[in-house]
C-alpha cells in the first residue's frame, strides 16, 4: 500500500516536485501491481485527503512563496481542522484485508471514493481509479 494523493492528478503551481513525486508513486504502484499480480500480491495507492501534517505547517510558513491559492487553501484547511486520519487508516486496513483481494494497480481516495461498496471485478475490467491519458474519443 503506497501513499500518493491528489497532487498527482492535477497541476499545482509551485509544487512541481511534490506533484511529480506523487505521480511517480502512482506509476510505480501500477507497474509493480502488474509485475506481482500473478503471484497474488495486490499493490494499490491511497490518496488520504487533506490531513493536517507538517506539510501544512510548511505551506503556511512559506507564506506567499507557496502562491496565493495554496496559501488560502492551507489557511482554510487549518481553520477546518483538515480531514480525519481515521478514514485513510480504514482504507489501508481494507486494502490489507482479503476483502479487497484482486484489486490492484489503483489509486483510491480515502475521502471521495466509496471503496467499501466497490465491485472489484467491474473495476478491474476497466481503467477506473487509474491515471491515464485521455483520447479525444474518450
Amino acid at each position: 500500500i503506497n501513499l500518493s494523493g491528489g497532487g498527482a492528478v492535477s497541476p499545482r503551481p509551485r509544487f512541481s516536485a511534490y506533484g511529480s513525486a506523487k505521480a511517480g508513486v502512482i506509476r510505480f504502484t501500477e507497474t509493480l501491481a502488474a509485475e506481482v499480480g500473478d503471484l497474488g500480491i495486490d499493490v494499490n495507492a491511497i490518496a488520504p485527503g487533506a490531513i493536517n501534517t507538517d506539510m501544512l505547517d510548511e505551506v503556511l510558513g512559506a507564506g506567499m512563496a507557496a502562491g496565493e491559492p495554496a496559501l488560502q487553501e492551507a489557511r482554510q484547511q487549518q481553520q477546518r481542522g483538515g480531514s480525519s486520519p481515521t478514514r485513510p487508516a480504514a482504507l489501508a486496513v481494507y486494502l490489507a484485508s482479503a476483502q479487497s483481494d484482486g484489486l490492484r494497480g489503483r489509486l483510491l481516495s480515502a475521502i471521495w471514493d466509496e471503496w467499501e461498496k466497490m465491485d472489484i471485478d467491474a473495476i478491474m475490467a476497466s481503467e477506473v481509479y487509474t491515471v491515464r491519458r485521455l483520447m479525444p474519443e474518450d
